[in-house]
């Protein structure tokens, strides 16, 4: 992948990649959870564009991920997804470095995040970058397949 022509794109959750992705994602999960999925639609859509990050490979879109005001200190990582053929590649690390970098330059000092319990690939991910299970924040508190994690960004 290094030799390879990626790149990153900022941009807002409007964007047209950023929905393509996002209709493939939805898929996945739709498999994967069923039912229990649409439970998960009403945080999963904005009413306000969010900040997002784009991946493009020779020039198409491939991964995303973005982030939202959480608190004052905090902003919470949303839509983080890397199309299959591109994963195990350091591909997910690069996006997730990419949204840190941005949430930090947003004067956030900490980012929290909430993944499914059989996305296992992402929570081995966010392990390895550091983050560290906690608790279920709201809204997914009541929510038995999620699993939330935060990381420190910054010292405080």
């Amino acid at each position: 992948m290094a030799s390879q022509p990626i790149k990153f794109v900022r941009s807002n959750s409007d964007d047209a990649a950023f929905k393509r992705l996002i209709k493939e994602f939805d898929i996945i999960l739709t498999t994967d959870y069923g039912v229990l999925q649409t439970d998960y639609d009403e945080q999963n859509i904005f009413t306000e564009p969010i900040d997002i990050v784009l991946l493009y490979f020779n020039n198409i879109a491939i991964g995303c991920g973005g982030f939202k005001h959480y608190n004052n200190t905090t902003a919470e990582a949303k839509r983080i997804y890397l199309q299959g053929a591109y994963r195990r590649k350091g591909l997910g690390k690069a996006i997730m470095h990419e949204i840190e970098k941005w949430i930090i330059e947003k004067g956030y000092k900490d980012v929290v995040l909430e993944t499914g319990d059989l996305q296992y690939a992402a929570i081995e991910l966010y392990k390895l970058l550091g983050y560290f299970e906690i608790e279920n924040y709201p809204p997914y508190e009541n929510s038995p397949a999620s699993v939330c994690f935060k990381k420190n960004l910054v010292q405080h």
